[in-house]
């Protein structure tokens, strides 16, 4: 190899470089016009024209030196190099000078492995990581999620990874997501894929496909009771259940919540466990093997509950509960001179099998109240910030005391394939269908791009 200063204007960039971005030019050509040129480029013959080259490895150098208006740059020759030769340098400049975004890095590392792989039958991956110099342990990471880009080149949610470690673990949860499905479906036969149910009695498997926006209310939300429902339920099961029981606190005989104003309900404790033992009957009938509950609870019962759960099902339970603090500072003071108020409310996350989560949310979130539908109404943008841990297009939602219908409003947002909800209280019930077909409609008008008042 020799080293020489050759005109700038002579050497040709090919259109398929690695490198899509060109960041920090200004810099590196400022470090370039005080200490010149600490490392040549790389170039190979090009072979339209005698005399000519063409880059194989230093664009960023090039670029700057363009921006300085060199007219001639250090450059290292290389002759008689195969595609695959160059392809090699490139990537492996492009890696240790950590130029390549991990995107470029990972797509770059997928094209040099399948030109190796199609030019000799003994190649491995193995001999991948050693030609490129990277941990034998990491290649196959790299392939994976670089072939996932090739397949969806406008993933938005692996596009916003920051790096390949978070890419990875985003795909490995959807393989294993993917794994799921195709195991529910291997023992209850698919229906069509939906967003909401329409309603049945006695519901088996009343789901019907959604082809067009509706005229009507789609009643998703059945009125009837959670015991009897679930004790006689016989249709798909689901693979996320948000539980909001009453809380077993007596709030109907306290108007510390403004109970009396906004509608109370039966809230003791026989109410609370009566639906905990319900939900811990019937979990192989409404609950598939992998599955997820986020089960709101009163810190009055914060211990017994997750004895129940721990002592009583197969349930893992986490210790560390969702925090939703009531950022209006709302809330109930059983004792305003011993006493602090209580502004924020919990939920479990409980997993059935080895259900991993969907996305990294923080488990605090700050939100005002509302008891503009219900008594004990969830905020949605709240309720989508914890969503998004167990929810995507794979889920089926159950939400067992609705109330408001906010959580399967919110859980709308992810676009599951199927939401069911149960309320109690007809006026409740018909309020929050018309607010979940509200939110249909805009979500369906949103997605196909149509106009309201249009024909």
């Amino acid at each position: 190899m020799k080293t020489s200063f050759i005109d700038i204007k002579k050497i040709h960039i090919k259109e398929n470089r690695q490198r899509k971005d060109l960041t920090n030019i200004d810099i590196l050509a400022d470090s370039m016009f005080r200490l010149g040129q600490l490392a040549p480029i790389i170039v190979g013959d090009f072979v339209d024209v005698p005399g000519e080259w063409t880059l194989i490895a230093g664009e960023r150098r090039l670029t700057a030196a363009k921006k300085l208006k060199w007219s001639k740059i250090a450059a290292t020759f290389r002759d008689n190099l195969t595609p695959q030769d160059i392809h090699q340098i490139e990537l492996e400049e492009n890696i240790k000078r950590e130029q390549l975004t991990w995107t470029d890095q990972a797509l770059a590392i997928v094209q040099f492995s399948d030109r190796a792989f199609a030019d000799s039958t003994e190649w491995t991956l193995s001999k991948t990581a050693d030609s490129l110099g990277l941990p034998q342990g990491s290649i196959s990471r790299w392939i994976t999620v670089g072939r996932a880009l090739l397949e969806n080149p406008g993933d938005e949610k692996l596009l916003a990874c920051s790096n390949l470690n978070a890419a990875w673990n985003l795909e490995s949860k959807r393989r294993e997501r993917l794994i799921e499905v195709e195991v529910e479906n291997l023992v209850y036969i698919p229906k069509a894929n939906i967003i909401l149910n329409s309603s049945q009695e006695n519901d088996q498997e009343d789901t019907a496909p959604i082809e067009s926006i509706p005229t009507k209310p789609i009643d998703a939300i059945t009125c009837t009771d959670f015991i009897s429902w679930a004790n006689s339920y016989k249709g798909r099961p689901f693979s996320f259940l948000h539980c909001d029981f009453p809380y077993g606190i007596n709030h109907q005989k306290s108007d510390l919540g403004g109970s009396a104003r906004h509608g109370a309900y039966e809230d003791s404790p026989d109410v609370y466990w009566a639906l905990c033992e319900t939900l811990r009957n019937n979990l192989d009938r409404i609950l598939f093997p992998q599955a997820h509950i986020m089960f709101w609870f009163s810190m009055s019962y914060y211990t017994e509950t997750m004895e129940f759960f721990q002592n009583n099902t197969e349930l893992t339970v986490q210790p560390f509960p969702l925090i939703w603090t009531k950022s209006d500072n709302a809330g109930i003071c059983p004792d305003a001179q011993r006493q602090p108020r209580r502004v924020y409310e919990t939920a479990l996350i409980l997993s059935r099998g080895n259900r991993k989560t969907v996305n990294m949310v923080s488990n605090a979130y700050s939100a005002p109240s509302t008891k503009a539908n219900h008594i004990s109404e969830k905020p949605v943008p709240m309720l989508k910030h914890f969503f998004r841990l167990f929810i995507d297009e794979h889920t089926s939602v159950l939400d067992p005391t609705a109330g408001s219908g906010n959580a399967l409003i919110a859980a709308l947002d992810f676009s599951p394939k199927t939401i069911k909800g149960l309320e109690l209280n007809p006026e409740y019930a018909e309020a929050a269908n018309r607010r979940l077909n509200t939110e249909w409609v805009k979500k369906v008008v949103s997605q196909k791009g149509i106009t309201h008042g249009t024909e």
